[in-house]
């Protein structure tokens, strides 16, 4: 799937077709404990009866290009029943969740594994960009990592639909959460209530209260509102893909020597970007292009 994305649609086929499975991403912050809290929890969501597999986005290896592997190794040495961990290298960085994550889930999915869990490198845009894709956006927390206002930027509480306080056995865990839930209220501004859990992946404390959270939040989900989620989702990935193929094209048709001269005019200032990018838009379009030298 990952290396060969033209053979996704035949893979799925053979499995026996597209199937919907309930998506949650597993967001916060580096240090709340995302991987160790879905570690707890995937024995919990295997023992009673359900399929769970997991999506990591680790941080690519600088020698390999591979994900380092870390989430899949801690979580399958907790994991008990029929579950399935992959780890996926975010070789565009943080803030992209690509089609090659897309592909894995539906590739998962078919396969009959339901729910899967979609764990973020938990930094920049993704953190944003996992509420178009995830039914269930599960925010992680955890006190004492120096960055307690975290939970209140960039619009995160507005996305998330269970808000997780980790680590729940350290001092300021419970002042957290109380100011977690008067933030929480009506900060969707639906009908659902936006609980917040704490929990402990080394004890296992409200991990049961977690997989009701999401069971509860499977329940009320409105088809219309995971279709329109899943809209926005495909339309920015096929957006993104036309102007990565557009851009390919368009630079091959400059060549090589004046794409690097136009590059190092960009860089020394010479040239700025909206002309640069307009004259590459010109090329592409067949259209006269003026010396912009």
């Amino acid at each position: 799937v990952e290396r060969r994305p033209d053979q996704v649609v035949a893979v799925i086929e053979s499995l026996g077709g597209f199937r919907q499975p309930h998506i949650v991403g597993v967001t916060g912050p580096p240090g709340a404990g995302k991987s160790a809290l879905i570690g707890a929890l995937l024995p919990h969501l295997a023992q009673s009866g359900q399929r769970p597999a997991v999506v990591a986005l680790d941080p690519a290896s600088k020698l390999t290009g591979g994900a380092v592997l870390g989430d899949r190794l801690r979580m399958q040495q907790q994991a008990i029943g029929d579950v399935y961990v992959r780890s996926i290298a975010s070789r565009s960085g943080p803030a992209a969740i690509g089609r090659s994550v897309i592909a894995a889930i539906e590739v998962i999915a078919a396969a009959g594994y339901d729910p899967i869990l979609l764990e973020t490198v938990g930094a920049g845009q993704d953190q944003l960009a996992i509420g178009l894709v995830a039914d269930t956006v599960m925010m992680v927390e955890a006190p004492g990592l120096g960055d307690e206002v975290q939970a209140i930027k960039a619009g995160l509480l507005e996305i998330a639909d269970i808000i997780v306080v980790n680590k729940s056995d350290l001092p300021g865990a419970q002042t957290m959460a109380a100011g977690l839930r008067a933030l929480a209220t009506n900060a969707k501004g639906d009908d659902w209530q936006t609980p917040v859990v704490l929990t402990s992946a080394v004890s296992s404390a409200g991990i049961t209260e977690l997989a009701e959270a999401i069971h509860n939040h499977r329940q009320v989900l409105h088809p219309a509102s995971r279709q329109r989620r899943r809209r926005a989702a495909a339309e920015a990935d096929l957006r993104r893909l036309i102007a990565e193929k557009l851009s390919a094209i368009a630079i091959d048709r400059l060549g090589a020597t004046e794409w690097a001269e136009m590059v190092d005019q960009a860089a020394s200032w010479q040239l700025d970007l909206d002309s640069a990018c307009r004259r590459v838009v010109d090329r592409l379009l067949g259209l006269p292009v003026a010396d912009l030298r």
